[in-house]
């Protein structure tokens, strides 16, 4: 697959779930988007406008992976870099929609 655009349940455990089975079978350069990411600060669909550092959250696991862009500079010692630290090249942020861009980041 080279390119996954996710328009479903807009829960982030589904989301996500898809995400983390999806990602790692896409082309090597594929870009994931997930779109209505607005409902990660909505309650009714088990997200928060009150604590923004909740990483479960569609947005809050997302806001995760932009940090992990940078992994080889985090001054953690002995940090394990997981899959999506590896290969994670770009996160575009725009208004309720997120473009993941893969490749590799060593």
């Amino acid at each position: 697959m080279d390119i996954v655009f996710d328009d479903g349940s807009h829960i982030y455990r589904p989301v996500l779930s898809a995400f983390q089975f999806l990602f790692p079978r896409m082309s090597p350069a594929g870009i994931y988007v997930i779109e209505d990411v607005q409902t990660s600060y909505w309650q009714k669909y088990g997200g928060t406008s009150v604590d923004m550092r909740r990483t479960d959250t569609t947005m809050g696991y997302l806001k995760r992976l932009a940090d992990s862009l940078n992994y080889t500079e985090f001054e953690i010692e002995n940090y394990e870099p997981d899959y999506f630290d590896k290969h994670i090249i770009a996160l575009h942020f725009y208004h309720n929609i997120v473009f993941i861009q893969r490749g590799l980041n060593e």
